[in-house]
């Protein structure tokens, strides 16, 4: 009774914590923005190129779908018992929407559960859901190389340093990776961080199409350095969902790169969107689709 108690309490602080770091994130936000010419930033939001927005939401979606195909083919290698296409959309979009709105993004872990169906065992299953999330740490080492360059000549730093510590960190986290999901074989791993390398291309595009759509006008390897430490920061277990780090972070980072204060007012809006509104949009109206095809095939 009483480790329970002390689980709990446990859990308590832990929560507490990270809406503590979510309520800063958000008041950096606003303490930064707070004397904003708002009627010049809604002549922004007038301005803004909605094709841009809707490419860079469907690219968004893109980057979902080849982090499902990742995992579909790890466990499918490991499983004799196959789930259905619409199974899989469904559980995955189930696993990202509950990823969006839980602290520290523990939604993401549901799919050990939402697996069961496959047959493994719940060992089995938390492994390769760890692996699958463990494989998105490439992006990290992966950042280094592709925005050695500007990042070197923003900082002053070596540029050759920085790109060859990425392919350093990179070979050590393949190597590792390797040892971890090595049942699954050297062929079925290199096609997943084939698409892990897929899914942080289409990332990668759907946010500078993002900055371009709101009028920030940097390059792809600028919006590179500035969204993969946020997104590295924002998937850490500090605050609800990455929010108000995710924002905040992005605000320091943009202001750091000279964006007007009033260009980053809506980019703030559509990351949030994006990244907490979306994927609960996607699995409700995938709930909706789906419960109206049972209804008719009863019919």
């Amino acid at each position: 009774m009483e480790k329970k108690k002390e689980t709990k309490m446990k859990a308590g602080v832990k929560f507490a914590v990270q809406v503590v770091v979510t309520c800063f994130g958000l008041w950096w936000v606003y303490y930064n923005l707070r004397d904003i010419d708002w009627p010049g930033s809604a002549q922004n939001f007038s301005e803004i190129s909605w094709g841009l927005v809707a490419a860079s939401t469907l690219l968004f979606c893109l980057t979902w779908g080849s982090r499902l195909f990742r995992l579909r083919l790890w466990v499918e290698k490991r499983s004799e018992t196959g789930l259905s296409g619409g199974n899989w959309i469904g559980l995955y979009l189930k696993s990202i929407a509950l990823g969006a709105v839980t602290p520290a993004r523990l939604g993401d872990f549901s799919r050990v559960a939402l697996l069961a169906g496959t047959g493994l065992s719940l060992g089995q299953r938390s492994r390769l859901v760890l692996l699958d999330k463990l494989s998105d740490l490439l992006y990290i080492p992966a950042g280094f190389c592709l925005t050695a360059w500007v990042v070197g000549l923003k900082f002053g730093i070596s540029i050759f340093g920085l790109f060859l510590f990425g392919l350093v960190i990179m070979a050590g986290l393949v190597f590792v990776l390797s040892m971890f999901g090595r049942e699954l074989g050297p062929g079925t791993l290199a096609s997943g961080w084939f698409l892990t390398g897929m899914g942080l291309v289409i990332f990668i595009g759907a946010n500078t199409l993002l900055f371009w759509a709101v009028g920030i006008d940097l390059s792809v390897q600028e919006v590179t350095a500035i969204i993969l430490p946020v997104g590295v920061l924002a998937a850490m277990p500090v605050s609800v969902g990455g929010l108000g780090v995710r924002e905040g972070s992005l605000l320091s980072l943009l202001t750091y790169w000279g964006v007007n204060d009033e260009l980053i007012t809506p980019l703030l809006l559509f990351e949030f969107c994006l990244n907490m509104v979306l994927p609960v949009l996607l699995f409700l109206g995938w709930e909706v689709l789906a419960r109206s095809m049972a209804g008719d095939d009863r019919q």
